[in-house]
């Protein structure tokens, strides 16, 4: 605390919890980047003698440009008020 206000600083990475490994064969990944706020995808465990890791290949994107346009928007209406 500072002045009143409050200064957060959130670690780049973040070590995810181990987990127990029977029973688990699907897994959900996800990343930020700068072209896109938010990028997802699926993970599958194959079972047998040489488990291996696929994926479909088909990422999930999630971008915030219509919403920040209307943030724009809706912030220069407020000015113009």
């Amino acid at each position: 605390m500072r002045g009143g206000r409050l200064r957060l600083d959130v670690a780049f990475t973040t070590a995810a919890p181990t987990t127990s490994r029977n029973g688990h064969t699907r897994a959900v990944a996800f990343d930020y980047g700068l072209n896109t706020l938010l990028t997802g995808g699926t993970l599958t465990l194959t079972g047998g003698a040489q488990p291996t890791v696929v994926t479909d290949g088909r990422p999930v994107f999630f971008g915030p440009d219509g919403v920040l346009a209307k943030a724009d928007r809706l912030r220069i209406l407020g000015e113009h008020l």
